[in-house]
């Protein structure tokens, strides 16, 4: 047996292979350890009071990429900041009783958590705060001491995240957008296969929400990762991030959502017949379209060329023929709108998809197709 289909056995001794293959995750494990290493180091030479913290601000801290590290650091030493003041503030409120020395800590929790809540990047505040308050005695140390060595072992770690994520497998956040925006084109892809899939049949919308559910969470995690890929970008200097790409493929969702609800319920017979042959297939090949950009997105290669243009103009054939022999005029004026929004929504997704394979093509260094393409047409249009 070899040693693939021994990995497949129970009890197998070739069991953990399937880990060695999750190459992210075990480059991040190997960040996480040398930061946790370094943190130990500096504590054990320089020896401040509490030196865990620093230990425990370089695990926290780093992410998968260097601009997620970055956010997390500075969010984590501005919320120490915030909460250290806080505390060090309530301190001098000199409470003289447990019933004083209770209401003083749950006042400044209070307004750390208050500050947390209108801004999340505060997050730690209130716990810092409730430290400052209540670990400083503790340790023997007065308040404005013990929030100084807090903020200074927090900023400590926070840095040992940042030079670790940049030196051990440095990964950029500008791949993880990529990356989210292929998962989502490909939950988009699922999503136009099953309208082509129930174009008849209708109630599409209603079996399309899970994947709905997927895709805005999809959506969320490249928002967050471009904001982390913004913060990898140098003082001055232009952000080196794929925004335009998110904002196509937001473009395209709000599309599927168009052709979702006109296919909630069965189109007229009438107007199903003429449009629906070819709606069907365009909706199929843009299916596979996305699946092959979603391909060149991940590996940084130019996307395949587009093969729209027949399918368009057969989509676009059956629509005139519905409006030359006007098919719409008899129906009710929900379903005329229905099989309108539908043409409308089509429209709208072959031009989206256009401009998301335009940026897929400029994130690999090369000009947009739709680009090449016109400046073509203008040349043609300027010969004599």
């Amino acid at each position: 047996m070899t040693a693939a289909g021994a990995a497949d056995q129970p009890g197998s001794k070739w069991n953990w292979l399937p880990a060695l293959r999750r190459h992210a995750e075990l480059r991040h494990a190997v960040r996480v350890a040398v930061a946790v290493g370094a943190s130990f180091a500096v504590g054990a030479i320089f020896q401040p009071p509490q030196a865990y913290w620093i230990v425990f601000t370089a695990i926290i801290v780093v992410q998968t990429s260097v601009g997620g590290t970055i956010t997390a650091s500075i969010e984590r030493v501005f919320g120490t900041i915030v909460g250290g003041l806080i505390g060090v503030i309530a301190t001098y409120l000199r409470a003289k009783t447990a019933l004083e020395e209770g209401i003083v800590i749950s006042a400044a929790a209070a307004i750390a958590a208050f500050a947390a809540a209108v801004r999340p990047s505060l997050r730690v505040a209130p716990i810092t705060t409730a430290i400052v308050l209540m670990g400083g005695s503790a340790a023997h140390m007065g308040p404005i001491t013990a929030a100084s060595w807090r903020v200074a072992e927090i900023a400590i770690g926070g840095v040992i995240g940042v030079l670790t994520t940049l030196l051990v497998f440095p990964a950029r956040a500008r791949r993880a957008v990529c990356q989210r925006a292929a998962q989502g084109m490909r939950q988009m892809a699922d999503v136009l296969s099953l309208f082509a899939w129930r174009f008849e049949a209708g109630g599409v919308d209603r079996e399309a929400r899970e994947t709905y559910r997927a895709l805005r969470k999809t959506l969320s995690q490249a928002d967050q990762a471009l904001a982390e890929a913004e913060r990898e970008s140098f003082p001055g200097r232009a952000a080196d991030a794929p925004d335009g790409l998110v904002r196509s493929l937001r473009r395209l969702y709000s599309d599927a959502i168009m052709i979702g609800r006109a296919l909630a319920e069965p189109l007229p017979s009438a107007a199903s017949e003429r449009i629906g042959p070819a709606a069907i297939e365009l909706l199929n090949t843009a299916s596979t379209q996305l699946r092959g950009v979603a391909a060149a997105a991940e590996s940084g290669k130019p996307p395949p060329p587009g093969d729209l243009a027949h399918v368009r103009r057969a989509f676009e054939a059956a629509v005139g023929t519905v409006r030359a022999e006007r098919l719409t005029a008899s129906i009710t004026l929900d379903a005329a709108a229905r099989v309108f929004g539908l043409v409308f929504a089509v429209e709208s997704l072959l031009a989206n998809l256009s401009d998301l394979s335009d940026r897929i093509a400029e994130l690999s260094g090369q000009a947009a197709p739709s680009a090449a393409a016109g400046a073509a047409a203008g040349a043609e249009d300027e010969e004599p």
